[in-house]
């Protein structure tokens, strides 16, 4: 098993078809989110929603079931999350001024 860590919480993830997936319920858990919203907008999204899997992931001494976002999605998703947690927020911010140096013109 393997795990990340946000605000002292595991977030599991897993190897699976040469990507790695991301488990979404840890997530929310750390920020403070409900799960179970996030499950919908996900699912209800035309991008996430055609990429998400479910996954078995050892946890202690039992595997358990996740709804997992391949990691190259998870960062999209997590701009879209609504928390007032403020580590999170730096975070936001963080993708924000990586998004704007990557696409911003060069004009001088």
């Amino acid at each position: 098993m393997k795990d990340l860590e946000f605000n002292n919480q595991k977030v599991v993830f897993t190897y699976q078809n040469n990507q790695y997936y991301v488990a979404v319920k840890p997530l929310c858990v750390a920020l403070g989110i409900d799960s179970g919203h996030q499950f919908e907008v996900i699912k209800k999204d035309s991008i996430l929603g055609a990429e998400y899997g479910n996954y078995r992931i050892q946890v202690g001494v039992q595997k358990r079931k996740f709804l997992c976002l391949p990691e190259y999605l998870i960062y999209g998703w997590l701009i879209q999350v609504n928390s007032s947690d403020p580590v999170f927020a730096e975070f936001k911010k963080e993708c924000h001024k990586i998004l704007f140096e990557y696409f911003k013109l060069d004009i001088m």
